[in-house]
Formats: C-alpha cells, structure tokens, sequence
C-alpha cells in the first residue's frame, strides 16, 4: 500500500517523462523508466518494432531478450546501440546480487530492492 504522497510523486515523475518525449518523441532517453509509462508493454512492442525496422527482420521472428547490467541508472553514460536501457524494477522479498547476476534472498529487513538497469 503506497502513501498519498509517494502517489503524487510517481504520478509527477510520469508527467516529466511523457512532457520529455513529447518534446522529441524520435529520442530514446539514455535509460527510459519502464514503471512510469501507463502501458509498458507497447514501449517493449515498440523496442521490438524499431530493432525490425533496423536490421530488416520479420517482427514475429524477434523476441525480447533482457540482460540485466552491473550499473545503475546514474552511471549510464550512452544510450544503447541496439534496444534500450530500462530501469524502474523494484523486487519484493528478494535482491538482485551483482557479484554473481542472479537473484537472492532479501536482506534482513529490507523488504524491497531496486534492480539494476536491464538492457532489452
């Protein structure tokens, strides 16, 4: 259950980034916070669609491939070659180890954690 406030706040963050793409909608950012849009699943179909276009392939033959990265937001320098930079994930009673790139339990009492940028 999230507060009032911590509400307000993700709805603002929403509204920055939709007013950031619609001052140049053919700009992908460096690293694009999927749990801001309202359907994430059309910015992953559009990733698809872009990476078709790009290499001439068939749109039903490509799949969404994520590899989670050892950076976080802050330290993304470049937006990526191919796909995007997606951050925003948040896990519940576990963590995300960057020593060995795999999941682990939580942290006594650390109910959530944040998942490194995943490129997809």
């Amino acid at each position: 259950m999230r507060t009032l406030s911590s509400w307000v706040d993700n709805l603002l963050e929403r509204f920055a980034q939709l007013d950031e793409f619609k001052a140049d909608p053919n700009t992908l950012f460096k690293v694009t916070y999927i749990n801001k849009f309202f359907m994430a699943p059309s910015f992953i179909n559009a990733i698809k669609q872009e990476t078709a276009q790009i290499k001439s392939l068939p749109l039903n033959d490509l799949y969404v491939k994520t590899d989670v990265q050892k950076l976080f937001t802050d330290q993304i320098e470049e937006k990526a070659t191919d796909g995007a930079y997606v951050a925003g994930f948040k896990l519940e009673g576990a963590r995300w180890d960057l020593n060995t790139m795999a999941l682990e339990d939580s942290k006594p009492k650390e109910i959530f954690s944040i998942v490194p940028v995943v490129h997809c």
